[in-house]
């Protein structure tokens, strides 16, 4: 019998200067600096509901497979998509990202859900934080 592993989430948030609807599409551009694909040495990316990703990433000499599945698309409010990689001990993760409009600005908001409560669960609190600064640099130019 495998045992229940305890699990944690990590949210982020960030205020980008740009409107929900241009951040949401830079968000799903796998040539943006801040989509998970951007970083990968092979990809397959759909991003419609239902539709499936995969990226691979190589650190340090180690190839590093992610992949998962579209749940929902709301343009410039919010994606939602499963996610398992090695980091997430094969637990079924959830990454729920939200646009919400702040005057000028767009307030990001990315909470990833039913990671391992170790240092692999707390380790996509770097990589999430690395991509949003990426994002944020995109439409600081």
């Amino acid at each position: 019998m495998k045992e229940h592993m305890k699990t944690m989430g990590v949210t982020l948030k960030r205020t980008i200067p740009a409107s929900p609807a241009q951040v949401y599409k830079a968000w799903l551009d796998p040539k943006s600096p801040c989509n998970p694909c951007s970083i990968s040495i092979s990809h397959v990316y759909k991003p419609k509901l239902g539709g499936l990703f995969y990226f691979k990433t190589r650190k340090e000499g180690m190839e590093t497979a992610h992949y998962g599945q579209f749940l929902s698309l709301s343009p410039g409010k919010r994606i939602q998509q499963t996610w398992m990689s090695r980091y997430t001990r094969g637990i079924e993760s959830k990454v729920t990202v939200t646009f919400q409009k702040q005057g000028k600005d767009t307030l990001v908001t990315v909470h990833h859900a039913n990671l391992p409560d170790d240092s692999f669960g707390k380790s996509h609190e770097k990589g999430w934080n690395w991509l949003m600064g990426n994002l944020e640099k995109q439409f600081t130019k």
